[in-house]
């Protein structure tokens, strides 16, 4: 599962993956906001033969940038349950 994500994320998003390939835990861990669910799925999409379903960019929460931002101090964590809810319903969908 990790070389697949590995192998369909944009490089700026790849980055949140451990290198190496993780325990189950780990990566599960990365993937519970759904932000990289969604992405992973929308590449997995163009490269079918039958593309269908794709999930609007804007309507994917940036959760890695709010993450990133809330560790150099420059974000508070409000209202992100609701950002990680609202990419995993638009994943499960």
């Amino acid at each position: 599962m990790h070389a697949f994500f590995k192998s369909v994320l944009p490089s700026h998003l790849a980055v949140v993956l451990p290198e190496a390939a993780p325990n189950r835990i780990t990566l599960l861990e990365k993937l519970a906001s759904g932000q990289l669910l969604c992405v992973a799925y929308n590449a997995a999409v163009r490269q079918s033969r039958r593309p269908w379903g794709y999930i609007s960019q804007d309507s994917i929460h940036d959760v890695a940038a709010l993450e990133a931002a809330a560790e150099a101090g420059e974000a508070k964590r409000s209202g992100w349950t609701f950002r990680r809810s609202d990419n995993l319903r638009l994943w499960a969908a």
